[in-house]
């Protein structure tokens, strides 16, 4: 199955972000908590500027498993942040973060004698991860528009928050994936248009993904006696019945799909560290 979106505005975003370099302090990459890698665009990783992770969505995530994700972010000497942008965000923390990663520039200002400005961070990450969220939070008013729409944001705007000026840009995704699995994670958390994909497929991908790694979450969420005959008992038992009653397996997958991209079924994470590298 191949999973390939790319809007013409994204290829000039890419460029954008990249003529813009030269006049920020450093880079505030959100990623989904639920694939941490995925969810990183290889174009922007080569960036060569001091750089802050925050895994947004940790709220929909595997605790378990976001904890090996921000040891493995910090045993890389990256900075991260684990946040839930929408219940539980801190403006401090992330202020702390910026200034830690600045604090070499910061001292070398003072000796100076330079008068201390607000830090200059450029937010990027792939679409739909929270990026217009998370600057929404940090300037406590709506200054981005906000949608579960991948692409929502297709320009770029400074923010004024306080001590840190944020640009904004539109959630850009690249031209190839390197493997079919990179398109099937992000495709799965909705980062890719649903309208563009092979949903037959995909629900099955996203089913055998839950009954081998979370299927105390599947069994309770569509109350399955087993495991059988998924897609049949979630139509049953959610009396999804097309005429003359019989059950709609294609309204089953749908759901099966909407409820795991949205958190419903139950806290996880679609990728651990390490399984990259066929650990």
């Amino acid at each position: 199955m191949s999973v390939q979106w790319f809007p013409g505005h994204m290829s000039k975003a890419i460029r954008q972000i990249k003529e813009k370099i030269k006049v920020i302090d450093c880079l505030i990459e959100i990623v989904d908590a639920r694939a941490p890698l995925a969810s990183r665009n290889p174009e922007l990783t080569s960036i060569n500027k001091p750089r802050l992770i925050i895994m947004s969505k940790i709220d929909l995530a595997d605790p378990s498993v976001s904890k090996k994700w921000y040891s493995y972010f910090k045993s890389n000497n990256v900075e991260v942040l684990e946040m839930d942008l929408v219940n539980n965000f801190s403006y401090k923390l992330v202020l702390d973060k910026c200034e830690i990663l600045l604090r070499e520039k910061i001292a070398k200002d003072k000796e100076k004698g330079l008068r201390k400005r607000p830090i200059r961070a450029m937010v990027i990450g792939i679409p739909n991860v929270g990026k217009s969220t998370f600057i929404n939070k940090m300037s406590k008013r709506k200054a981005t528009g906000v949608g579960n729409i991948p692409g929502f944001t297709k320009g770029q705007q400074w923010v004024r928050s306080g001590d840190i000026e944020l640009l904004d840009t539109p959630g850009v995704l690249w031209h190839k994936f390197e493997d079919e699995q990179t398109g099937i994670k992000l495709a799965l958390v909705g980062t890719v248009k649903e309208t563009i994909l092979n949903k037959d497929k995909l629900s099955d991908i996203a089913l055998n993904f839950l009954i081998s790694n979370y299927p105390k979450e599947l069994t309770k969420r569509y109350n399955l006696n087993n495991l059988d005959n998924v897609f049949y008992d979630i139509a049953i038992n959610r009396g999804l019945l097309i005429s003359g009653g019989e059950p709609s397996i294609d309204n089953a997958k749908e759901l099966l799909l909407h409820e795991l991209k949205n958190g419903i079924i139950g806290r996880i994470s679609l990728e651990k560290p390490g399984e990259q590298d066929g650990n």
